[in-house]
């Protein structure tokens, strides 16, 4: 078990080169899977590559208290932290790439081509549902019940003592509703830590000529060349203070760039939020409109003896915590509480 700087550092690429070089050049904004963001922002992701379908754990709940000094020749009481027992599934994620025979076997160079650039795209839609699983897990489409849980599922477990409300209410019909802004540590004992099973791998298959229903008329068949990319995701979750959330961030204001709100998220809700961690995250995870409304509550700020705007400026980082904007958080979220 170790940390790691990104996910094409945690996974093991099975294949051919082709699936490498596509992989290494994968380019989507979800920071919670590939442990950076658009903006630059960066964190370690922590990831474990198992050989099993469950992994057996635990949830800290507690720390163990601490006693540090005592009486020569006079002992301590032993103490253990409180735990909870659980277990952590892991799931099958397959995707298909494919492409006309006509455009890869009448010049192999140019196929390579295609079936790369293909490779690539394929790859980033396994990761977008990735990210958008990992805050989920379950709780918004039925296809996603097939999935690992998402950490709004274990936060919303001791909901009062981890999330912090924005005050936010749904909004009017036909504007932007809620969204949620999430602080995770990430730590293969104390923390949120990728799964990865089959050893890590994400493996891609030999080419085959096979195929498949015509997508503009199912009634005429097309001949392709087709490759499966497999691997074999799932999330543990190993503590009560793995994450915190701020719920009920309402997105409505930020429709137009002079009606943005200047409270709906504030430094002080992300200092609210650390305060219940009990300990510094890893990184902190937004959508784009969250990160406009936290933008907005900063008018300015003394640097060098001289005041410098900052209205409309994403921050990339608060009290030293690394800030990642994804876009796997949603704007159309259930108020909370």
């Amino acid at each position: 078990m170790s940390q790691y700087g990104s996910w094409l550092d945690a996974v093991k690429f099975n294949g051919s080169p082709i699936f490498k070089d596509a992989c290494a050049e994968v380019d989507v904004n979800c920071p919670e899977f590939t442990g950076s963001a658009a903006l630059g922002s960066a964190f370690k992701l922590s990831a474990e590559n198992v050989e099993t379908d469950v992994v057996r754990g635990t949830i800290r709940l507690e720390p163990p208290p601490t006693y540090a000094f005592r009486n020569v020749n006079e002992g301590v009481s032993p103490s253990n932290g409180a735990y909870e027992n659980t277990e952590f599934h892991l799931y099958n994620a397959t995707a298909f790439v494919s492409k006309d025979v006509a455009l890869i076997e009448r010049d192999p160079a140019r196929g390579a081509r295609y079936m790369q650039a293909e490779t690539k795209s394929v790859m980033e839609g396994l990761i977008k549902g990735f990210g958008a699983q990992f805050y989920y897990g379950g709780t918004r489409l039925a296809s996603e019940e097939r999935g690992f849980k998402g950490i709004q599922t274990y936060v919303e477990k001791w909901k009062n003592e981890l999330t912090v409300s924005a005050g936010g209410a749904p909004a009017e019909s036909g504007q932007t509703g809620l969204t949620s802004v999430y602080l995770v540590r990430f730590d293969e004992t104390n923390g949120v830590s990728w799964l990865f099973g089959q050893g890590g791998a994400f493996t891609l298959s030999d080419p085959t000529r096979t195929t498949a229903a015509d997508p503009n008329d199912p009634k005429k068949i097309l001949p392709i060349v087709q490759q499966e990319i497999s691997c074999y995701p799932g999330l543990a979750y190993y503590s009560k203070y793995a994450a915190a959330r701020i719920a009920n961030v309402q997105t409505a204001s930020v429709e137009t760039p002079e009606s943005i709100s200047t409270s709906a998220l504030t430094l002080a809700h992300l200092g609210v939020a650390i305060k219940k961690m009990r300990a510094k995250p890893s990184v902190i995870l937004m959508n784009y409109s969250a990160g406009l409304l936290l933008a907005a509550s900063i008018a300015t700020a003394t640097v060098d003896g001289t005041t410098v705007s900052l209205s409309g400026r994403l921050l990339d980082q608060y009290a030293g915590i690394p800030i990642c904007y994804t876009d796997s958080l949603v704007d159309d979220e259930p108020r909370v509480g």
